[in-house]
């Protein structure tokens, strides 16, 4: 059948008019065209990563290692900044177009009738482009949740759960425990699974025992030692004897927070090594070398340190504080330019970032779920931000002007975070690459 669609943006634009449900949770539909596609069941090592916060970072690290010790990857994320081809990358590199429109053509032929999600069409393009590939590893995020995510049509090989808290609660509960059962819908009978949240829901270790799924659990059975992530830190494969120690490098993600993503990290891929071996050099080599866009990200522009950060609900928002904390003055020292989706907790954000913001700036975003400026304005006011302190601007690039300003007169560090809209929309005005930061500000 010939289909009209040639180039990726108008796949994108296809897709994206078709299916405008970003959300709509149930892995049947997507797996069963999978199986049409002879996608559902990959042959390298995969493993599954699903969490609230740390999963991007958390794929980016285990990318970096394989990557570092010879092994060849393929990694699938979302959402994307700029390029649909971010999602889905081997190698580290973004696949090419050409690649992706024949994925979205198969896929086209295979599901017929069968109604897909953008989101699902994006998880079965991955599969189709990894299942061309000579793959040794397939790493893939989950979405949303874990057991009724698109990427849980794949009987992963192991899983790794990060940090969970209260996120999506239309879609995935109002509590940890309850949020901590849908994310352990991704373990599997006998297969191992790591948790890098020190804070293990009982959900979480209930499903395991169910399933008799082995579970790690960081600071029961793995952790680390250190001070900052500025310097060399330790991680304690067994965290019950804490006599062996891997002496690690600096982190090139910034946050304390990161140590407990890359722990979990590395006790998965200690736990892999009969199936995929990585010397502790590679370890290292991998961990040093890994970028992620988005995440305490540090740039320079117009001659001012700025942060990007895609916190989005209150838990990313208290890490983001808490980094911001460590390093700098114990009064409000920040000017942050903010932007957030109208479904999240924005209360609790604001909440979590007060301690360290002296000013506020916000700009519009071109996405419907935005938050207006001006009801963010509101909400601000009424958590007892102080009016002369709330700057609301008519776009990115009059915050970003607005918020350099500021930062270079009261010689405070300028933040840009809230979503990963805010982020991605934040970047082309700063005239930044996704991969563009700097080792330190």
């Amino acid at each position: 059948m010939s289909n009209p669609y040639r180039s990726l943006n108008d796949w994108e634009a296809h897709l994206l008019q078709r299916h405008p449900d970003e959300i709509e949770l149930g892995v049947e539909r997507v797996k069963s065209v999978a199986q049409a596609l002879g996608v559902a069941k990959p042959k390298p090592l995969v493993i599954t990563v699903a969490g609230t916060n740390g999963k991007g970072s958390s794929v980016a690290m285990l990318a970096s290692i394989y990557h570092a010790a010879g092994y060849r990857v393929g990694t699938y994320t979302s959402p994307h900044f700029h390029r649909f081809n971010e999602r889905i990358q081997v190698g580290l590199q973004p696949v090419d177009d050409a690649s992706i429109v024949a994925a979205f053509e198969a896929i086209d032929a295979a599901a017929g009738p069968t109604r897909l999600t953008y989101f699902e069409v994006a998880t079965l393009a991955a599969l189709y482009v990894f299942a061309q590939q000579p793959l040794d590893v397939i790493i893939l995020e989950v979405g949303l949740g874990g057991r009724l995510d698109a990427v849980n049509l794949v009987d992963a090989d192991a899983c790794l759960i990060t940090a969970i808290d209260v996120d999506h609660q239309a879609w995935l509960g109002s509590d940890r425990e309850t949020i901590g059962r849908e994310k352990a819908g991704v373990m599997r009978a006998g297969r191992p699974c790591v948790c890098s949240d020190r804070h293990v829901p009982a959900s979480v270790m209930a499903q395991a025992e169910t399933l008799q799924t082995p579970l790690r659990a960081l600071g029961k059975d793995f952790d680390w030692q250190g001070t900052t992530t500025d310097q060399a830190w330790w991680f304690l494969p067994d965290a019950s004897q804490k006599t062996e120690t891997w002496s690690m490098p600096a982190l090139p993600l910034k946050g304390r927070y990161q140590c407990d993503n890359a722990s979990g990290v590395l006790a998965l891929v200690d736990w892999l090594s009969d199936q995929r071996p990585v010397a502790q050099d590679k370890m290292r080599a991998g961990l040093k070398k890994t970028r992620h866009a988005g995440r305490m990200q540090q740039v320079t522009w117009q001659g001012q340190h700025w942060l990007l950060d895609v916190a989005h609900n209150p838990h990313a928002a208290a890490a983001l504080t808490q980094a911001l904390s460590s390093s700098a003055k114990a009064v409000p020292h920040c000017v942050c330019v903010l932007a957030v989706m109208a479904d999240k907790d924005v209360g609790g954000m604001i909440r979590a970032l007060a301690p360290v913001v002296r000013h506020w700036v916000l700009p519009p975003l071109s996405v419907e779920r935005a938050l207006s400026s001006e009801v963010l304005a509101n909400q601000l006011k009424g958590a007892g931000m102080a009016a002369n302190r709330i700057h609301v601007s008519d776009s990115m690039a009059h915050a970003l002007e607005t918020g350099r300003m500021l930062a270079q007169d009261e010689s405070m560090q300028a933040v840009v975070c809230g979503s990963f809209y805010t982020v991605a929309e934040a970047l082309p005005v700063m005239d930044v690459s996704v991969n563009e930061s700097e080792a330190v500000v």
